[in-house]
């Protein structure tokens, strides 16, 4: 999950603590740990990506650290975490922004987020994004105070309490990896041919291009899980070819064999994980029914809990909250709020509240590469 800040305000109730920030390494993970592995009742993903993160190549993970002579406090173990991932050339993402409770109202998130947008900038981002709960209002104001603005709502849709062996159980069989759940979705004709004629291309493009729920969208989808980034024509010919793109059938356009016969569209985004393969819909465009009955195939198809995220009130599932969750796909409660800034000449990297807050211990450049879109062939 992507998020921006452990839950709770941002208030600065005690001087501003002066840090210096620096990437993390090996060594700071029980630091790290001991401040971010119960966030949310008891839980946080932390423990779970900090090796990983350390290691990959698409990002930097960094850390606070007090400066030297702060009265009660360990100049070398770490009291915030911060990760920067670029999603894409001119997207960064910001995620797993955590900070010792011991230092919280003293400007430690405000000033790791500045290090953040500096590190953004220097792998030459145009614009910057994150995710946070819709009850998170410290991570809201965090935001705001480097100019973050509130783009987009997204609600999930599925079953919550469904695992991936009472799926598998149900559909019959065992899951497989992520290459045997492809071929499966392959095999029952759901995934569009890969060497589709152009002309059938253009239109399976100009049926995404001109959805209104994509619009709804800001022409973004959900590739990585609980990260946005804008879906271009390029990258929608990319998964197209590698078998990624998926359709469901609608009435054919008299004196057409092949050019609008979808009636839904979607990205398929499969994960290897640890526990098994994770699936979603990283866009879902079209009529709301045939949407649906899309849906129901893919989670059938790959034996696996399916979820998706849609905008709020998105124009495919109008008025269809009732047909959602019969077909399983009941939507939930709370949304996941999207914020964005821009990194454009006219809206330039901050920099602390005060001199002094913030030492680097290296200047930012360019070290991570945005990953390529994955084959599964």
């Amino acid at each position: 999950m992507g998020d921006s800040d452990a839950p709770g305000p941002v208030i600065d109730r005690l001087p501003p603590l002066p840090i210096r920030v620096r990437r993390a390494r090996a060594g700071d993970r029980a630091a790290v740990l001991a401040f971010a592995s119960t966030t949310w009742d008891g839980e946080d993903y932390i423990p779970d990506v900090f090796d990983d993160w350390l290691a990959a190549p698409d990002g930097v993970l960094l850390v606070a650290l007090p400066q030297a002579g702060q009265a009660g406090l360990n100049s070398t173990r770490a009291v915030a975490l911060a990760r920067v991932a670029m999603l894409s050339s001119a997207e960064a993402w910001l995620e797993g922004l955590r900070v010792d409770p011991d230092v919280r109202g003293r400007s430690v998130a405000t000033t790791l987020q500045v290090a953040e947008l500096h590190w953004a900038g220097a792998y030459g981002a145009r614009v910057v994004r994150y995710a946070t709960s819709e009850t998170n209002e410290g991570s809201h104001r965090l935001g705001a105070r480097h100019g973050f603005h509130r783009i987009a709502d997204w609600r999930s849709y599925g079953r919550r309490d469904e695992s991936a062996a009472d799926q598998a159980s149900n559909a019959g069989g065992p899951v497989g990896d992520t290459a045997a759940v492809l071929e499966r979705l392959r095999a029952t004709g759901l995934a569009i041919d890969p060497d589709a004629r152009d002309v059938v291309v253009a239109d399976l493009w100009r049926m995404v291009d001109s959805d209104p729920t994509f619009a709804a969208a800001d022409r973004l989808y959900e590739w990585r899980p609980w990260a946005l980034q804008e879906l271009t024509r390029h990258r929608f010919l990319a998964h197209l070819r590698r078998g990624e793109v998926l359709g469901w059938p609608a009435a054919k356009v008299p004196g057409s064999v092949e050019a609008g016969s979808f009636g839904a569209l979607a990205i398929l985004s499969l994960l290897e994980d640890p526990e098994g393969p994770d699936i979603h819909l990283a866009t879902l465009v079209g009529d709301g029914l045939a949407a649906l009955q899309l849906a129901q195939a893919v989670r059938a198809s790959s034996r696996l809990p399916l979820r998706l995220r849609l905008p709020d009130r998105a124009p495919l599932l109008a008025d269809l909250g009732e047909e959602a969750a019969a077909c399983g796909f009941p939507g939930h409660g709370r949304t996941l709020h999207f914020l964005e800034r821009s990194l454009a000449a006219d809206m330039p990297t901050p920099e602390p509240d005060l001199p002094g807050l913030l030492v680097m211990e290296e200047p930012p450049r360019q070290i991570a590469q945005p990953p390529p879109l994955r084959t599964f062939r």
